[in-house]
């Protein structure tokens, strides 16, 4: 009967305060760990950008409004690209 009292305390020596495991995620945090998922969204967003130009071109650029959102795009497209290009490398 006392192997439980004595696991339990086991296990209560070896938890970590909030503190210590907050310190533990900030060691593990690379630069490569915070790139990863920014260069998988970007490259994601690269390839499906161009599907938001339809829209735009199909209706035309009539409006300064419809330009500077066309242009937008644009300049978001290629900062995708850019930071998208080493995804699967």
């Amino acid at each position: 009967m006392s192997q439980p009292s004595e696991q339990n305390a086991s296990t209560h020596s070896s938890r970590e305060t909030p503190e210590q495991t907050r310190d533990q995620l900030l060691d593990d945090l690379t630069p490569e760990s915070v790139l990863s998922p920014v260069r998988t969204v970007s490259f994601w967003m690269a390839v499906s950008m161009p599907f938001l130009y339809l829209p735009l071109l199909v209706g035309g650029l009539e409006t300064p409004d419809e330009v500077v959102a066309f242009l937008a795009l644009v300049i978001l497209h290629v900062a995708a690209l850019v930071v998208g290009h080493s995804h699967y490398n």
